[in-house]
């Protein structure tokens, strides 16, 4: 199916990429505060109950890298950066002018940060969609969270272009760069379909306080646990 480049299908497709942000959110704020640290290490190691919170850590990380392979599938008839992007190429001036209030000093400011906001996002999209950690991601995908296959497409693809990168895995660093680069190009797509943003980096702020809240409350499993 090809969708139409109109205002409506660009706005109904950012609200589906924003849609997904929430989550993402608190797992990226999740995952990056536990990443190498001790502290919070020490939290459940040695622990019979610790196993739980190891489930969990995995299980957000798998769901933090399909929200990445699903706001970036290249299909044209997914509703996904790529398509927002091709949408608003189109119909830019549609975008800007429904905006517009007919006061010039306002009007030329609008334009001009609207201009601003798609040529940072080009200049996003074209670094990620580029990377080999989207490549990576692609295969971890194909073969081990929404398939079970061998020797995909995606890492034929990963491998002839000559990549450094393994096929079963990216660090910890490459995929929290990876999400919250991705969160910040829909929150600018977010700006242009209406003039201000999701609150990304307040929301990101929140979160990284109630996990920090979350483990400071914690106490040491070991120590409590009456399974021994």
């Amino acid at each position: 199916m090809n969708i139409p480049s109109t205002v409506e299908e660009f706005d109904k497709t950012v609200s589906k990429l924003e849609r997904q942000c929430g989550f993402a959110i608190r797992s990226l704020a999740f995952l990056t505060d536990l990443s190498d640290n001790d502290l919070r290490w020490d939290k459940y190691r040695d622990s019979y109950s610790g196993h739980v919170l190891e489930l969990a850590r995995i299980s957000i990380e798998q769901s933090l890298m399909l929200f990445c392979n699903r706001v970036w599938d290249h299909r044209r008839d997914v509703r996904s950066i790529h398509m927002a992007m091709r949408i608003s190429e189109s119909i830019m001036e549609e975008l800007i002018s429904r905006q517009e209030t007919g006061q010039p000093d306002h009007d030329k400011v609008l334009r001009k940060n609207s201009q601003l906001n798609l040529a940072e996002i080009k200049k996003k999209v074209k670094v990620l969609g580029d990377s080999d950690t989207r490549k990576v991601l692609r295969v971890i995908r194909s073969e081990n969270l929404a398939h079970s296959i061998d020797d995909s497409k995606d890492r034929q693809n990963l491998y002839s272009s000559r990549s450094e990168y393994e096929g079963h895995g990216v660090t910890g660093n490459d995929l929290f760069h990876f999400a919250e680069v991705s969160l910040e190009i829909i929150n600018l797509l977010v700006r242009i379909r209406d003039g201000s943003d999701m609150l990304l980096r307040e929301r990101l702020n929140t979160a990284r306080n109630q996990t920090q809240e979350f483990w400071n409350c914690m106490p040491i499993l070991r120590n409590v646990e009456s399974f021994k």
